[in-house]
């Protein structure tokens, strides 16, 4: 059951768009929602999943893929909109961002971009005025010879680092950059959904997605806590094979990240569902379809 409060936004916007607060356990709903529709076409997630990551480990390429991000994340909202009325997702389904709401998605891309750029510049200029040199830390942090070390010459330089601060120095500066980004992240979290499924325009998807993510901090909060114990119960399961059976490491490392990934991009669209349109939320779904085959039998 839902006990949330309508929100009406922006009412002089060409759509009105309206989100929910949602209960604080919603979040792990999300992520099972998401799991729900990846094992029901696994194939076809672990094949844009495992494009993507190769796209993204590209030089080049992947800084455009990046960028373009929320475009295919668009297309990908679409594909898991139809796959949950039980449709079948496509990989085709990733481009399809390119044949719907194009400007809009390709507006968000910019915005993206820029405002990504823009916070890496201000971290740099908040750690020189607190008199820290990212690019000298980098240089100290990254030893010449670090492929030839050996155990202890990696602890000797570890202590090195923690002695003259530079260790502290580089895990304030990444602290600083994820404080910037987190109002990124949030501004952009439902944005591409919005503009494909809620013909928002970019800047009221961007307002509209940030300020529901805003209102449902605790959802996210377990969401992010869920998703965080799921993810070291899947580093212990490695731990496990690597005793048992070190040749399968390499593979369920591979096929983990993947899955993890692909649950991850589910999820933005479940998490959407719910706050923006609960009345097709999938676990009232499944619950109705698990009572009409208790009826049946």
């Amino acid at each position: 059951m839902h006990h949330p409060e309508d929100k009406d936004l922006n009412t002089s916007e060409p759509t009105e768009i309206t989100y929910l607060k949602v209960p604080a356990n919603r979040g792990s709903v999300w992520l099972s929602s998401a799991y729900r529709l990846f094992v029901s076409s696994p194939g076809v997630w672990f094949g844009i999943t495992g494009f993507l990551m190769i796209m993204l480990v590209i030089p080049i390429l992947n800084n455009i893929v990046a960028i373009l991000m929320p475009l295919l994340i668009g297309g990908l909202m679409l594909g898991c909109n139809k796959q949950s009325k039980s449709s079948p997702i496509k990989f085709d389904h990733l481009f399809e961002g390119v044949k719907s709401n194009t400007k809009e998605l390709l507006i968000l891309s910019a915005f993206y971009a820029g405002l990504s750029v823009f916070i890496t510049l201000a971290t740099f200029y908040i750690m020189l005025m607190f008199g820290v040199n990212i690019e000298q830390i980098m240089a100290d942090f990254l030893p010449k010879n670090q492929v030839g070390m050996t155990q202890e010459q990696a602890l000797e330089w570890m202590q090195g680092l923690e002695k003259d601060g530079t260790l502290m120095n580089l895990l304030l500066t990444l602290l600083v950059f994820l404080a910037l980004m987190i109002p990124l992240f949030m501004a952009f979290w439902f944005a591409p959904a919005l503009v494909v499924l809620k013909k928002a325009s970019a800047v009221q998807a961007l307002k509209i997605s940030y300020l529901a993510c805003k209102d449902n901090f605790v959802p996210f909060l377990v969401y992010g806590l869920v998703a965080f114990a799921y993810i070291i119960a899947f580093f212990v399961l490695l731990s496990i094979v690597a005793v048992l059976i070190p040749p399968l490491v390499i593979i369920l490392i591979f096929v983990g990240y993947l899955a993890i990934f692909a649950i991850t991009l589910i999820s933005i669209y479940t998490a959407y569902l719910d706050i923006f349109n609960p009345e097709r939320s999938l676990d009232d779904n499944q619950n109705s379809e698990q009572s009409d085959s208790s009826m049946l039998a």
